[in-house]
C-alpha cells in the first residue's frame, strides 16, 4: 500500500481532480453534509462521528468531501481530505478485504486512520503544538508506547458488531522540534507501522 502518496493525493482531492492513471475520484455530491458536529476532539471512539467502522461514502457524507482511490493489488487505497472548520488532515481507507467490516457502498472499503496536522486536539486537551511532556501528563504512562519516534496511546478494544472482529483504537502523536505536528487516530496495528501521511495538509 502506497501510503507515502497520501499528502499528494490529498492535494489532488482538494482540487476535485483524479490524479493520474490508476486513481478514481468519487464525490459525495447529492448527499447532505452532516459536518455540524465538527470541529471535534480526537478520541478513542472517533472524531466528530467518524469511527473505524465506517466506509468512505459514510465518512464523505459527514465531512462533505470526495475520496480518491488508487489501486493496491486486488484492493484499493482511498484518500479523503478532512477539512472542517479549522481542522486539517486526511482520512485513509482500504478495501475490500475479508478481514475488515464490509459496507455495501463505495467499494466496501473501511477506515484505517485519520491524521491531522492543523487545528486538532484530543479530548484531553493536547494536540497540535503541545509538547511531549504535556502529552505524557495528559495520559497514563502505562498506556503510552513509543512508535516511529512519537508517542502511541492505546485504547480498549472496540466491537464492530455481532460476528464482526473487534479493533483496537489508538492515538499517535508525532513531534517536530519538541512539539506535536501530527495527531493520528486509527487502528493500532496500522499506526504502529506508520501507515499515515507524512506531510502537512493545509485546509482553506
Amino acid at each position: 500500500m502506497r501510503f507515502a502518496a497520501a499528502a499528494l493525493l490529498a492535494i489532488g482531492v482538494l482540487g476535485l481532480c483524479a490524479c493520474g492513471s490508476g486513481t478514481h475520484a468519487s464525490s459525495s455530491a447529492g448527499h447532505e453534509s452532516r459536518s455540524g458536529g465538527l470541529p471535534a476532539a480526537v478520541t478513542f471512539k472517533g472524531v466528530g462521528g467518524v469511527t473505524l467502522a465506517m466506509g468512505s461514502a459514510e465518512v464523505g457524507r459527514i465531512i462533505g468531501a470526495p475520496v480518491v482511490e488508487e489501486a493496491s493489488g486486488t484492493s484499493a487505497v482511498g484518500h479523503m481530505p478532512f477539512c472542517a472548520k479549522g481542522m486539517g488532515g486526511e482520512a485513509i481507507f482500504f478495501g475490500p478485504d475479508a478481514n475488515v467490516i464490509h459496507r455495501p457502498v463505495h467499494g466496501s472499503d473501511s477506515l484505517l486512520d485519520v491524521w491531522f496536522t492543523q487545528g486538532t486536539k484530543t479530548d484531553r486537551g493536547v494536540g497540535i503544538g503541545s509538547t511531549r511532556s504535556q502529552v505524557l501528563a495528559a495520559y497514563r504512562r502505562t498506556d503510552i508506547g513509543p512508535a516511529n519516534g512519537g508517542l502511541l496511546v492505546t485504547g480498549a478494544p472496540v466491537s464492530l458488531g455481532k460476528d464482526k472482529p473487534s479493533v483496537t483504537p489508538a492515538i499517535y502523536f508525532a513531534f517536530l522540534d519538541g512539539k506535536v505536528w501530527l495527531v493520528a487516530y486509527g487502528r493500532r496495528e496500522v499506526l504502529v507501522r506508520g501507515q499515515f501521511g507524512g506531510a502537512r495538509v493545509f485546509c482553506p
